[in-house]
């Protein structure tokens, strides 16, 4: 007897947190913070889905770039702590708009190893889940690697 393919609407994650497609930098951190997840996808006034974005996302934007840090070493005040956590709290005003990236969404039908070969494949933590073009739910790959493991290897957990 075969086993049934697990699908994404099998271990998907509904009812999500999601952050408004105007909020800052700051704004999107503290719902990432306060939610204790690493990532969530960005929606505009009328909960369309415009991308997603991670902790690694916002890290990315507090601080400057390689290029950013040696073409204004001078100029920045990178090597002074203070100076730094100043440079950090005034990043956090950018809008999220500037940040988000155009996400990379899966379907509540679509077989998990799959899934997971995309996730590999792009480096992607996290996926939307999108029916109809409407945000349903969302997918981990912590989630999906559990349940893949489980499902294939017979885990208990």
């Amino acid at each position: 007897m075969r086993k049934k393919i697990l699908l994404v609407k099998d271990i998907m994650v509904k009812g999500l947190k999601t952050i408004p497609a105007d909020a800052t930098v700051r704004e999107a951190a503290e719902i990432l913070h306060r939610g204790e997840f690493s990532g969530a996808p960005v929606v505009d006034a009328k909960g369309n889905l415009v991308g997603v974005v991670s902790e690694k996302d916002l890290f990315g934007t507090l601080f400057p770039t390689y290029q950013e840090f040696y073409a204004q070493e001078a100029i920045l005040p990178c090597c002074e702590p203070e100076g730094m956590e100043t440079w950090l709290r005034e990043s956090g005003n950018k809008k999220i708009s500037e940040v988000v990236k155009k996400p990379i969404t899966t379907t509540p039908d679509a077989p998990l190893v799959q899934i997971g070969a995309t996730m590999m494949a792009r480096g992607i933590h996290r996926l939307p889940v999108v029916q109809k073009g409407k945000l349903v739910g969302m997918i981990s790959r912590r989630r999906l690697y559990r349940a893949i493991f489980k499902h294939l290897f017979g885990f208990k957990k």
